[in-house]
């Protein structure tokens, strides 16, 4: 009989980020229960605490954050997938009630834990730009004593390849910019690239093989662990597949 596993999703940025980030989250899904035969059903639960939070004041995204805390509560619902980079300003607000039966998965902390657990020398931010999202990772990575590496010149092209392939695809020019990125992050000592950036999530996966550069995607390396957690867990041989 397969075992249904409900999850929540909270996000801060709007239903629109919280709807990619599912379909980020179910592809992955599917892709290992193809290859490694899992028998879970998951239903997931959307909550989105505001649509433009830059709206609010923080005072009132507390509260919205509370509130959506306590509607998962109410529903049975106690694995909880934090995507947004911005939501970890509010971590205290969830390690409090972390002893209420919650579990937060955080893109953040996992993907600060695995660049923990490498040997990475300096890691380029690719975000979206967003000076406050930006400053999430620095500060995490500053703890760790990793370098990092982000510029107006490497969010300059970033925009650039975001824009031309949102109006013409993926083409000539697209591949130029992004390979005069590869070789400024190379210039410059990267040895690794973390990608926060739905926009041009889809042109790393393309063009991988390209680049000698480790590349890390938060919502790749958040799926893996709540998928590690609450499903490989259950099962010690599908725990050691995973591993």
């Amino acid at each position: 009989m397969e075992e249904t596993l409900y999850l929540g999703i909270l996000s801060l940025t709007g239903s629109n980020f919280s709807l990619q980030y599912l379909e980020n989250f179910f592809e992955f899904y599917n892709k290992k229960k193809s290859k490694e035969g899992l028998k879970n059903k998951i239903n997931i639960i959307l909550h989105s605490v505001a649509e433009n939070y830059l709206k609010f004041e923080e005072s009132e995204i507390r509260k919205e954050i509370i509130k959506c805390l306590n509607d998962f509560r109410l529903i049975n619902v106690y694995h909880l997938i934090i995507p947004s980079s911005e939501m970890f300003v509010f971590k205290d607000l969830f390690l409090s009630n972390s002893n209420a039966k919650l579990d937060f998965y955080f893109s953040v902390i996992e993907s600060v834990n695995v660049i923990k657990n490498s040997s990475l020398k300096k890691v380029a931010i690719i975000s979206t730009g967003n000076s406050f999202e930006n400053k999430v990772f620095q500060d995490q990575l500053d703890g760790l004593n990793v370098q990092y590496f982000c510029n107006d010149n490497l969010l300059e092209m970033i925009n650039e390849v975001i824009i031309c392939s949102k109006q013409s695809g993926i083409n000539a020019h697209v591949n130029r910019v992004f390979n005069n990125i590869l070789a400024y992050l190379s210039l410059n000592q990267c040895d690794s690239i973390l990608i926060d950036n739905f926009d041009i999530r889809k042109i790393f996966q393309i063009n991988k093989a390209k680049t000698h550069l480790k590349i890390l995607d938060t919502f790749d390396i958040l799926n893996e662990q709540v998928l590690k957690s609450l499903l490989f867990m259950k099962n010690s041989e599908n725990y050691k597949t995973a591993l």
